[in-house]
């Protein structure tokens, strides 16, 4: 009989309390003053994780094999949308009580005050992020990892030499078959449709009408807000070359993509180079069930203010049977307008 090994994390925050805390946020002390109360959400300048901010935090380590369960226990008066990359997980508990037929999901809303179980299989060597995907909260320190066991995070000058070892091996094979599609083709039952979709996109500035008569800076993929849609079919793999013409540096995550190497999944400076002003990225990835996913910067520190300018767009992979005969997408953003 094959056995299963179950790891337990526990993400606490707040020192105050001591035992087991999850979200701390903030770092407004008594030196400050008397602290009043309630505290508005947006007067914390720091977000943690069990009492520490990134890049302080404790990486999650894992084994290939591993399922996973980690405890989420929100003592902060801030809502945090928790999301793990490369991975799905289920809800098994909510305020202690166990949860009857929970479903696949790689983000869940924990509310001020409440306790969240969940569980993962860990089948994806490598490098993960796991933080609040209100991005300021990210931004802010309330981002950790899931380390595999044989993985190590990288330095500054690791990462600039493995993006240089990506390009040459995209370049000594053929391009339109990412070598995460060969690595997907040995675990999964989704085979390679032989078929690659192919974008590129530029960031660039523009200024965006965001109500008639209204114009505000925007940061546009292709000129556009939301950006391109990237539309395929189940087997598909696709490469999208990014193309930074911004002042300053980015990164793009594959929201909800899992069969992607952790090297691509675009979260720098932690699994890659920042793709600096007039530099460009390819990230090749392989999409092996329907859904809807999005694409976003994840560049530290600065992804909540890139999004918080449009710097987004769908990812819609088509199911074989539709259940609807009309379509809509929707992508809820926010703006500071002047």
């Amino acid at each position: 009989m094959k056995s299963i090994i179950l790891k337990t994390i526990s993400i606490v925050s707040m020192a105050l309390i001591g035992i087991v805390i999850l979200f701390a946020s903030g770092c407004t002390t008594m030196e400050d003053g008397p602290m009043e109360a309630p505290m508005d959400e947006m007067a914390y300048n720091t977000w943690t994780i069990n009492g520490k901010a990134y890049p302080d935090t404790e990486p999650l380590r894992v084994r290939l094999g591993d399922t996973v369960r980690v405890r989420f226990m929100n003592i902060s008066n801030g809502v945090h949308p928790m999301h793990l990359h490369g991975h799905d997980f289920k809800v098994v508990a909510v305020d202690g009580w166990p949860v009857v037929n929970p479903q696949l999901r790689n983000t869940v809303t924990v509310a001020p005050g409440e306790i969240l179980d969940i569980e993962f299989v860990a089948d994806n060597p490598g490098i993960w992020a796991f933080h609040c995907h209100e991005l300021h909260h990210a931004d802010q320190g309330m981002i950790t990892v899931v380390l595999y066991e044989g993985f190590s995070l990288p330095s500054t000058s690791q990462i600039a030499e493995m993006i240089q070892s990506e390009k040459r091996e995209l370049q000594a094979v053929n391009p339109l078959i990412p070598r995460t599609l060969l690595k997907a083709q040995e675990t999964n039952t989704v085979k390679w449709s032989g078929q690659t979709r192919t974008y590129t996109f530029t960031a660039q500035p523009k200024q965006w009408e965001i109500r008639k008569g209204k114009v505000t800076e925007a940061f546009a993929f292709n000129g556009t807000v939301p950006g391109p849609e990237i539309r395929v079919n189940i087997g598909n793999s696709v490469r999208v070359t990014v193309v930074n013409n911004l002042s300053e540096p980015t990164s793009i995550h594959w929201h909800g993509i899992n069969r992607i190497e952790w090297k691509h999944d675009g979260v720098a400076p932690l699994t890659q180079a920042v793709i600096p002003p007039g530099g460009s990225h390819v990230y090749p990835f392989f999409v092996d069930r329907a859904g809807s996913f999005m694409y976003h910067p994840h560049f530290l520190p600065n992804e909540a203010s890139q999004v918080d300018k449009g710097m987004y767009g769908p990812i819609i992979v088509e199911p074989r049977k539709k259940s609807y005969t009309k379509e809509y997408t929707m992508m809820l953003g926010g703006w500071i307008v002047k």
